[in-house]
């Protein structure tokens, strides 16, 4: 049984706020993101995530320190050699019954089967076994996206914090296909870290596994190409949310100052007059005395 508080690094009278400490710090240093192609970080943040899981739960963590109490007792007392002396006498075989040839009684030697049964049964076997294997599958992922469901809730009723952005991870590293979390933590990094480069990275997997992306989707990828300096693709993107959403006015201005980079004058002043028509106004606007 592995050491939760080792592997945290904390005493076993640690409080729930030392514990969550630890937590964070170790979780921030062997984060994968800041550990590509690290299978030993990757392996290590599993521990201290099943760590502190375990350890920041007061009924789980009684639970474990029983066991652990129980995991350090000593073994048994050896018998000692009266108890070896006293052994059971074998049984006394009495004599075999015998039948006459022509009685009822006589006991069957052999049962006869009918052609056929053995492969009967070999099949009917296969396919209970395959029907246990797909029951047991299907129960695993089952409890798997009840607990990933679970916990990405966690994480968005936390709001923008780095403790969501670590859930969302989580959430993650047991299923890659949870567009949800990627969208998420692409919002975080951007509020959080002004990580753009990892934040495109984030909605490009939304996008990819969502069944309809929606225009929020394709503008902030567009907005993360924007500030990564890919006009085209952030024009590519951002000509897709207004597609889907023409009543996106922060789409339009950013639109219009890509269209600004890339010398469309034209074009920059409809898209500004479109977002001011749809109530962005910013302050200090380089296009409003520019396009009026």
């Amino acid at each position: 049984m592995p050491d939760h508080y080792q592997i945290l690094g904390v005493s076993q009278t640690a409080s729930k706020e030392e514990v969550k400490t630890a937590f964070k710090k170790l979780a921030l240093t062997l984060h994968p993101d800041r550990n590509p192609n690290n299978p030993e970080a990757e392996e290590r943040f599993k521990q201290v995530s099943a760590a502190y899981q375990v350890l920041s739960h007061d009924e789980k963590r009684a639970v474990y320190d029983l066991k652990q109490y129980y995991t350090t007792l000593p073994p048994p007392p050896e018998p000692t050699d009266a108890r070896e002396d006293q052994r059971v006498p074998p049984p006394v075989r009495g004599r075999r019954r015998r039948y006459p040839a022509n009685s009822r009684a006589r006991p069957v030697s052999r049962v006869e089967y009918p052609p056929g049964y053995e492969r009967k049964m070999t099949i009917l076997f296969g396919i209970g076994f395959v029907t246990f294997v797909v029951a047991l599958v299907f129960f695993y992922n089952y409890m798997n996206r009840s607990r990933n469901e679970q916990l990405y809730r966690a994480a968005v009723a936390e709001g923008k914090s780095y403790s969501a952005m670590l859930k969302y991870s989580e959430v993650l590293g047991y299923d890659r296909e949870f567009w949800q979390a990627y969208y998420q933590r692409g919002e975080l990094r951007i509020a959080l870290l002004g990580d753009y480069q990892n934040a495109h990275r984030d909605f490009d997997a939304a996008i990819h596994y969502a069944e309809q992306p929606t225009a929020a989707m394709f503008y902030n990828r567009g907005l993360c190409s924007y500030q990564l300096k890919a006009f085209d693709a952030a024009l590519t993107d951002l000509d897709q949310s207004l597609r889907l959403d023409a009543r996106r006015g922060e789409a339009y201005y950013l639109r219009s100052l890509t269209r600004l980079v890339r010398r469309d004058t034209t074009g920059a002043c409809q898209d500004w007059q479109n977002a001011v028509r749809r109530g962005v106004n910013y302050p200090e606007d380089s296009l409003a005395a520019y396009c009026r």
